[in-house]
């Protein structure tokens, strides 16, 4: 039998069968454009093994071919929506956690402003721009041991203002 024989057969079941099989496929929630994709699959697949089922039950295997497409789709569908969910859920926790750097940052910053300014310099530069002390110490024109106690007092006040939860932070704590 030619190949063009076994095209117009396969035509034919799927002129038989094609438009009950893809109101079933409709009817399970399968979307309609997908639904055409999938009884497109199912009749490519059907042609390609016409010469080994067309004896046996090709209506048979035409519909085994399409629920297994259709259940790939439906596990396609629920892994795209497993993957969103994760992705909205990371996101969610990224944001929340770059909201908390920044109100850190912003209470860093107004304790920060609440000391002395030699103090806060030397802590500015020490170890938010993470400057030497020999390097704070040309820069400020004041010795290394005076930058070493200036950056000692001004962390233990920084750390002080921080555990007391002052005004700056909203009240009582």
């Amino acid at each position: 039998m030619s190949d063009e024989e076994f095209d117009d057969e396969v035509i034919a079941l799927f002129a038989l069968h094609g438009s009950s099989m893809l109101g079933k496929l409709i009817a399970s929630g399968v979307p309609a454009d997908e639904a055409e994709t999938i009884l497109q699959d199912t009749f490519l697949a059907v042609r390609r093994q016409w010469a080994r089922i067309r004896d046996e039950h090709p209506e048979a295997y035409a519909r085994r071919v399409a629920w297994n497409l259709r259940q790939a789709y439906w596990k396609s569908v629920y892994q795209d929506r497993e993957l969103a969910q994760k992705l909205a859920r990371e996101y969610e926790e990224t944001r929340a956690s770059a909201d908390e750097e920044v109100v850190t940052s912003i209470i860093v910053r107004q304790a920060l402003g609440m000391l002395p300014e030699r103090q806060r310099s030397v802590i500015q530069l020490r170890h938010l721009r993470q400057w030497s002390v020999t390097e704070v110490s040309i820069a400020l024109k004041i010795t290394e041991g005076t930058v070493k106690r200036h950056c000692h007092d001004g962390l233990r006040a920084l750390r002080r203002e921080l555990e007391q939860g002052s005004d700056w932070q909203g009240g009582d704590q």
